[in-house]
C-alpha cells in the first residue's frame, strides 16, 4: 500500500488562478492561491520545500503536456479526468462532459457521512448541486449561474442597469435600483438554494447539505437542513482522489 504519511500536492488549475495544498496523512497543512503564470514556479517551490512524494492535478486551463513539462519526471502524478476509477458510483450519463471538480466534491465527503444523502453546493463561478447518495451512488445534480455572473448579465443583456459588486445581505425590498439588483441575486441565489434542498430532501430525506466555493461563506448561513461549510472540500476529495489511485492501484 502506498505511505500515506508522505506529502502529497494538490494542484486545482483554474481560468485565471491556481489553488495549491500540501497534505500529510491526510491532513492539510499548507494551502496558497497564485496566478496561473506562476504556476511553475509555485510547482518547483513546492517540490523543493515539501519534499512531495505524489501529485494530483485537476486543470480546466493548462493541459496535460504542459503539466508533464512543468513537473518533468520528478515526481510521480496523477492526471484527473473522468475515466479516473473511484469508491463511488458514478452514473452520470454524458461522462466525457462532467467537470472532475464535481467528482472531487463528491469525495470530499466520501466516508464522512456514512448512510447519508448528502447534497454538495458548490458556490463558484457556476452553482453546481451534486448529490451522493446514501449508498454511494452518483446521479447528477444541477448547474446554474454563480453570483458573478448573474450580476454581469444584469448589466450586459440590459441597456441601463450598471455593473455592481455584490453586495450580500441585502434588503428583501429594494427601494433604488442598484438594492433591487443586489436583493435579486443575492435573496434569488438563497431562495433558490433552499428550493433545490427542500426538492432533495423530499425525494431522498435523510439529507445533509455541505456547501463549499468561493462564494459559500455568504450563504452558509442561508441554507436549509443540517449544513456544513468546507471551503477546502474540493482540494480534500482531489487528495482523497490522490491516496484511492495509488493504493488501488
Amino acid at each position: 500500500m502506498w505511505n500515506t504519511i508522505a506529502m502529497n500536492l494538490v494542484l486545482d488549475i483554474g481560468n485565471t488562478n491556481v489553488k495549491a495544498a500540501i497534505f500529510q496523512n491526510g491532513n492539510l497543512t499548507e494551502k496558497k492561491s497564485v496566478s496561473l503564470g506562476d504556476l511553475g514556479n509555485v510547482i518547483d517551490k513546492l517540490i523543493f520545500e515539501f519534499s512531495v512524494s505524489k501529485i494530483i492535478v485537476s486543470s480546466v486551463s493548462a493541459t496535460k503536456e504542459e503539466l508533464e513539462v512543468l513537473i518533468d519526471n520528478r515526481v510521480p502524478w496523477l492526471w484527473l479526468d473522468n475515466t479516473i476509477q473511484l469508491p463511488i458510483s458514478v452514473e452520470y450519463q454524458s461522462l466525457e462532459t462532467l467537470g472532475v471538480d464535481r467528482l472531487a466534491g463528491l469525495m470530499g465527503v466520501f466516508e464522512e457521512y456514512p448512510k447519508k444523502n448528502v447534497l454538495v453546493i458548490d458556490c463558484g463561478t457556476c452553482i453546481t448541486y451534486d448529490l451522493l447518495t446514501y449508498d454511494n451512488r452518483y446521479f447528477g445534480g444541477a448547474i446554474s449561474p454563480g453570483v458573478g455572473i448573474r450580476y454581469k448579465s444584469l448589466n450586459k443583456f440590459t441597456k441601463n442597469l450598471p455593473f455592481l459588486t455584490p453586495k450580500f445581505e441585502p434588503s428583501l425590498i429594494g427601494q433604488t435600483t442598484e438594492d433591487s439588483m443586489h436583493s435579486g441575486v443575492i435573496k434569488g441565489v438563497t431562495y433558490e438554494m433552499n428550493g433545490a434542498i427542500n426538492a432533495y430532501n423530499e425525494r431522498f430525506g435523510n439529507l445533509v447539505v455541505v456547501i463549499t466555493g468561493g462564494d459559500s461563506v455568504n450563504f452558509a448561513n442561508e441554507v436549509k437542513n443540517t449544513t456544513f461549510a468546507d471551503l477546502n472540500l474540493i482540494l480534500v476529495g482531489l487528495n482523497k482522489i490522490l491516496e484511492y489511485h495509488y493504493q488501488n492501484a
